[in-house]
This record gives C-alpha cells, structure tokens and sequence, in this order.
C-alpha cells in the first residue's frame, strides 16, 4: 500500500511519511525545465534559419546565408541530440523509480545530482549559440554600430565582394536603408521639387527584407506597397519615428517647445505637452515655435461661412438649371473654362480676349462669372459665354483688389470656388483661370494628353513659393483643371464647404492646399503640379531671369502655353508687367474708361502686342534702359 501511494503526485497522497523529492514532483520539473530548454534551442535554430534566408538579396548576402543554413542545419542536430538525451534521461528516471521503490534511495540521489550537472552543461550550450547568434547578427546587418557603405564601394567581407553600385546603403536591424543619388523614381509622384534640389536628398527604407531589391533591379522594383514621407532631411534636430502599427496616411508631428509654448497662444498652455518637452503641432506650421499662423477658424467666421452657404443652396437648383442651358452651348469635350471678374478687371479680361483672337485660339468655351452688372456687359460685348447672379453676387465688391487678401480678394476666392463648384455639379471637367493670364497656345489639349500631362485626377501650375504654407505641392489656385469624377467633386465641395479658412487666412490657396493634403490621403486624390517652363508665373518672371531672358529672346526649347501674372501687389503692376513683357494686346486708347462706355470692345484689340517700357530691371521684350529700377538696387534685365 505505501509502494503504491509513493507514485502518486504529493497533493493525492492521504497517508504515509513524506518522501524524498527524486521520484515524483522533483524530477517533473527538470523535466519541464529540460523542455524549455528544447524549446529555445530550437527558436535559435530556426531564427538563423530565417534570418540566412531573408538575407540572400546580393551575392555576398546569398554566401552568408548558406553559411547561417549550415550553421543552422547543425544546431538542429544539436538539438536532436539533446532530445535523445532527455529521452535517456527519462529511462535513467523509470530505472531510478523502479530501484527507488525498491529502496535504494542514496542510488537515486546521485543519479539526480548528475542530471543537474548534465543541466548546468546545457544552459552553458544555450549561451554559446546565443552568442553565435550575436556574431551572425553583426555579420548579417553589416555592423549594428551604423556602419555605411557608400556609393560605388566594395567591401571585402568572407572573400565575397559587397558592391552596392550607384546607391549608398546602410543596415540597422530589420530595416535596410538606402540613399538615392540620382533623383529618379521612375514614376511620376506629381509633387514639384524643392529648389536648389540636387537628386541625392532621399532615403529609402526598406521595412522587410523581401523588399530589398537584387542585383541589376531598380530600387522599388520589389515594393509592393510604398510609403511617401516628406520631410527635409538637413533640418536641424529632424527625426522620424517608424511605429509598428496599423497604417495610417497621416503623420502625426511633435515639437520640443519648452514649459511655455509661444507657438500656441490661441489654445490653453501645456494642453498638449508631453513627456520631454514635446507638443502636438499641426503639420503645416513651419520649423520654430514661433509660427502661429494654423488655429481653426473663430465662431464669427464660421457664422459668416453658414450664412454665405444657405443663400448658395437655397438657390442652388434654379442657378444650376439656368447655367446648365449655357454649358451646354459651349462646352468642348465635355470641358469648360471657367472666370471670374469683377468691373474692377475688365481691362485684363479684355486682355487675355485680345491676345487670343491674335493667336487664332479658339475661347469659345469659356465662361465668365460676373459678379456684378458691369462685369456681365463686358464679357457679353467680348463674346463671351456670361453667367451673373444678383442675388448670389449682390455682397461682392466692384472694384479690383487693392493688395493681396484684403476684403475684395476674399469676396471674389469665395466667388471662384462656387463657380467652380456648380460646372462640376453638372458633370463638365473644368479648367479654372484668373484674368491675369494670357494664352500662348491652348492648353486644354496638352492637360487631356495623359501622354503628355500624365494620368492624374487634378492639374495645378505651380505657384512658384517653396514654403511650409503651401508644401508639399505649391499648387497656384489660378490656373487648375479639373476632371470630373467623384474625388474632384468632393475635392471641391469640400474647398466650398471650408470659407470660413479661407477667410480665416486671408488665403484661397494656403486651404486649399491642406485640403489636397488631406484627400490625397484620405481618397487617393491624385494630383499633379505642372512644370514651371510650360505654365510659368509670376515668380518666373521676378525671381528666374535665365527663363525670361530666354523667352524675351525667342531662345526657349519650347514655348509656354500661358503666362500668368501673379506674385504681383496690384493691378497697376500686373498691366505695366504685361505691356513691357509684350503680352499686353490693347490699344492705347481703350483704356478702362472707354471700355466702361460700351464701345465695341473688339475693336479695342491690337493684331500685335502694345509695347511700352515701365522698367529697366524687369523682364521686357526690349530693353528699356531709359526707365527706372521698380525694385530697389535692381539691375538691367538686358544686361
């Protein structure tokens, strides 16, 4: 009887002496403890394994990783072994019990102190593969202490040769980093480049190692999803965090600054601080705690904006259906072009009208806002397609905008996006342009050549500026096209719904802009900024002489397609810019009274443009060496 209640686990036993710990629950736990022991071995074993694999991209990555498979091939027979020897041990263990029952309790005690001696040899057999492994990992990661390869070198490594050719690369754990030299992707992300760019700015990470490209592959030809972070790399104190999470295409920024934030004076101090001195920021503020310029709207604004939206779509069926009569009238491949003027523009509206009818281009499917009667006459008088509202457009102002965001220029962003809204409403494809622009050539069938233009959702010139306000696509909100589909309706709907920022910053374009960000992230809006050579502006024409010596002296590869004067204070300046430059085509005595007085407009047109030099250190189609600096010390263009 106490032969058989000595088997049973100590917690069943009723009756009998306690017993000595060797034949029960002591040798159950060097087992369970041998076990574990199995269990690492063969964890190690197979993470060599993996690791050889992952790394065989180059030819000298594919000799290591035969030598991690044999290295881990022989640890595999390591643990096999060890597994014959607990499987000896288990016999060890009944021949103990059986000679243990029958008394011989100090035999069994020496038997077990020798297998905890054969325990201490394999816990010393785990930390000599553990630090194999160490040395595979510096191996295989090309040192863990951030060593670099730099562009073109080899390095002699096990006989084997590592040659990265054109790209600089360097391992660190699970992520091989690359640095692009020559600046080409091979497609077209549709985002300007910064100036000053040289083509060796980016850095490629590749998250997995079968990711990484072989040899004689571009280096995205193996990404099957790819991540665009956009960031300036010689910022100072410039990080970011990779965080093993769900996707998300939004970044989320923090910013070190201090117990007292002065960015952030409009929300509660030390509302958002975190540990280490960091706040959450906004992501379109500029580099220094300084900028304060992104808070939402106030109340006041956005009351202004919701009174502003009853009235468009309280009358938003009858205005659609009277519009829709006129569309149709004119529009070409299911395109219009769409303006906006007010009686304060006409002269530049008469312009661009004149300098088309001398190019023989084709404005017959262009329609006009007007936002009051004057603006309505003109337009009609140009033979111009006209579209005016009194009760939409009652609360816009006359006259032209006396400098940029004042109260006339915030009107008439509101007026330009609903003119925009309501020719998508009714399925056209929109090019959208100010009346500061004159047309070399048509562009519409350059911008519905995906050949040409690419295959995107949205085109926009580029506006010129390289600043936070606007990045990343520095996209000029006066001159757009826009192909109707249900991303660029609600693109725009959403630019309508969002007045109150607009009045907020003073700034058509700065929303706009955070609204591109956002949709194309949110619904895959793609979007392309045109080149500055084909679609030009204003900061062409004050900030890149080369260009617009090139051009004045007929010495351009490729003549632009439009010319739009922008980056200018005034109206004064924009018409003095135009005539010097020799895109003004109105005759010197249709001035902006008589155009007022209803002549024949027409007749106000020039075949050839109207000279006249304002200028000498502005860009003009002759030099104009007799007249004054515009700007202070400015220098003679022709010089």
């Amino acid at each position: 009887m106490d032969t058989y209640r000595r088997t049973l686990p100590a917690y069943r036993q009723s009756t009998g002496p306690p017993r000595r710990s060797v034949g029960g629950s002591g040798v159950s736990k060097f087992q369970i403890c041998l076990t574990l022991l199995l269990c690492t071995l063969s964890f190690y074993a197979g993470l060599l394994r993996n690791l050889g694999i992952a790394g065989g991209r180059t030819p000298q990555l594919q000799a290591q990783a035969t030598g991690y498979e044999e290295r881990s091939k022989d640890l595999e027979r390591e643990v096999k072994v060890l597994r014959d020897e607990i499987e000896r041990m288990k016999r060890e263990k009944d021949d103990h019990d059986e000679e243990h029952h029958a008394g011989d309790g100090d035999g069994g005690g020496v038997r077990v102190e020798g297998a905890q001696a054969e325990v201490k040899v394999l816990r010393a057999e785990i930390q000599r593969m553990k630090r194999e492994k160490e040395d595979h990992d510096e191996e295989h990661h090309a040192g863990d202490n951030g060593e670099t390869f730099a562009a073109g070198e080899a390095e002699e490594r096990d006989g084997t040769s590592l040659d990265f050719g054109q790209t600089s690369w360097k391992k660190k754990s699970n992520v091989l980093v690359s640095r692009v030299l020559d600046g080409t992707y091979g497609f077209d992300i549709g985002i300007p480049p910064m100036y000053g760019y040289q083509g060796n700015e980016e850095a490629i990470l590749f998250h997995h190692m079968d990711a990484v490209p072989m040899d004689g592959e571009g280096e995205f030809d193996r990404c099957k999803d790819l991540e665009v972070v956009l960031t300036k790399r010689n910022e100072n104190g410039q990080c970011v965090l990779l965080m093993e999470h769900y996707k998300s295409g939004f970044v989320n920024r923090f910013m070190r600054i201090g117990e007292n934030p002065p960015s952030l004076p409009w929300r509660k101090r030390n509302s958002a601080s975190l540990d280490k001195g960091f706040a959450k920021v906004s992501t379109m503020i500029g580099n220094t705690p300084s900028h304060t310029d992104e808070r939402p709207p106030t109340p006041n604004y956005s009351k202004k904006n919701w009174a502003g939206l009853t009235k468009y779509f309280n009358s938003f069926d009858a205005i659609s259906e009277r519009l829709s009569s006129i569309l149709k009238g004119i529009s070409r491949d299911n395109t219009v072009v769409v303006m906006v003027a007010n009686a304060g523009v006409i002269e530049l509206l008469t312009n661009f009208v004149c300098a088309a009818r001398s190019r023989s281009i084709d404005i017959n499917h262009i329609v006009v806002f007007a936002t009051d009667q004057e603006g309505e006459r003109v337009a009609a008088d140009l033979g111009l397609a006209v579209f005016y509202d009194e009760g939409l457009f009652q609360d816009v102002p006359t006259e032209h905008a006396g400098y940029y965001g004042d109260e006339t220029f915030e009107s008439l962003m509101q007026v330009k996006v609903i003119s925009v809204h309501l020719c998508m409403a009714l399925g056209y494809n929109v090019l959208f342009q100010d009346v500061d622009i004159v047309w070399m050539k048509d562009p519409l069938p350059y911008l519905q050549d995906t050949n040409r233009a690419g295959d995107f959702d949205c085109y926009f010139e580029d506006d010129g500026a390289r600043s936070m306000r606007y990045a990343p696509w520095f996209a000029n909100s006066g001159f757009y096209y826009l192909r109707n589909n249900d991303r660029t309706k609600y693109l725009i709907t959403s630019l309508l719904y969002s007045a109150d920022q607009i009045i907020n910053h003073r700034s058509h374009q700065q929303v706009l802009t955070h609204i591109l960000n956002d949709h194309s992230t949110q619904f895959g809006l793609t979007i392309k900024v045109l080149a500055k050579d084909l679609f030009p502006g204003g900061k062409s024409f004050h900030h890149d002489k080369p260009y617009m010596l090139g051009w004045m002296k007929g010495e351009l590869a490729e003549e632009p397609y439009m010319f739009h004067m922008c980056w200018t204070a005034n109206k004064d300046d924009k018409l003095n810019y135009l005539q010097q430059m020799g895109e003004w085509f109105l005759k010197d005595e249709c001035k902006n009274d008589q155009i007022r007085k209803g002549e024949d407009l027409l007749e106000c047109c020039s075949a050839e443009p109207v000279v006249t030099c304002h200028f000498k250190d502005k860009p003009s189609i002759k030099p104009c060496e007799g007249s004054p600096n515009r700007d202070q010390n400015g220098k003679l263009f022709w010089q």
